[in-house]
């Protein structure tokens, strides 16, 4: 818990059709480390975090709809994931199931951007590799 005022983000949620499967494909393929899971695709949720400690909450609750990333724009909402190599994780993941989309339509900051979406939730995934990464401070 953080004292003083201080704030930082504890996690970022989503509601997506299929929480369960996408979680386990983003533990499989992207690394990620799942640190609470409850529940089913059709109700449940997951949490999974990276190895920096960043937590991404996944959930299909009945009550909402969850989000068509599928019929947005790729880069209305997008996770970037840094890596060495964009193109070769994109090639790896589409062989695992994602749907190739791209370079990225912007690259304001150098390096390499491809975009590619999940199997199981659509969301699109970037991958970065800058000229000058972003640092957290």
């Amino acid at each position: 818990m953080k004292e003083n005022g201080e704030m930082i983000i504890e996690h970022l949620g989503m509601a997506v059709p299929n929480p369960i499967k996408m979680g386990k494909w983003f533990e499989k393929n992207l690394g990620f480390r799942i640190i609470r899971e409850l529940g089913t695709d059709v109700e449940g949720v997951i949490f999974m975090a990276d190895d920096r400690g960043n937590v991404l909450e996944i959930a299909n609750i009945p009550e909402i709809k969850p989000m068509d990333f599928k019929s947005m724009n790729p880069l209305l909402i997008h996770l970037a994931i840094e890596c060495a190599d964009p193109m070769s994780e994109a090639k790896r993941l589409v062989a695992a199931g994602a749907e190739w989309i791209g370079e990225a339509i912007r690259n304001d900051y150098k390096g390499e951007k491809i975009l590619v979406r999940d199997p199981y939730g659509g969301l699109t995934i970037q991958l970065v590799n800058r000229q000058k990464a972003l640092k957290q401070s």
